[in-house]
């Protein structure tokens, strides 16, 4: 009875297109399964290669002698990361995507850089810094 329901509310077409899906389904859903594991090791080469302009922007921020949130915000010194150096070391995987993306690209310095914009950079390379100062502050204000 429900079959009945769904083949009259798909119509002819959406029949057709029902009938090919439960005959190749294995081959539909692997290639799905696929495209899936393709994503997900993209955005993992992602990170990787993020982490390492992290570190890059962090050390830029030292050599620079940035103390203050404030001012690496306002003027953040990492406009000129070296993209091809960031990449060569960080890439495994010759595709990357974004957080929200289905479309992977090749992992080339242009991309990385759409990618990965600057400020949001210099933001997780401030957080690292808080995050490691809170770590070894001698005095501990939680408890």
């Amino acid at each position: 009875m429900v079959r009945e329901v769904v083949r009259y509310m798909l119509g002819p077409s959406g029949v057709r297109v029902l009938e090919f899906y439960i005959a190749h389904s294995a081959a539909i859903n692997g290639l799905v399964v696929l495209y899936a594991i393709l994503l997900l090791v993209a955005r993992l080469n992602l990170r990787r290669i993020e982490e390492r302009a992290v570190r890059q922007v962090q050390r830029q921020l030292d050599a620079a002698g940035y103390t203050g949130d404030r001012r690496a915000r306002a003027h953040p010194p990492a406009a000129d990361l070296a993209w091809p150096e960031i990449v060569a070391q960080g890439s495994r995987f010759p595709l990357v995507v974004g957080a929200k993306g289905w479309y992977p690209r090749l992992a080339t310095p242009d991309n990385v850089a759409r990618l990965l914009p600057v400020q949001a950079l210099v933001e997780r390379a401030l957080a690292a810094r808080r995050a490691a100062a809170a770590a070894t502050d001698p005095e501990d204000k939680t408890g």
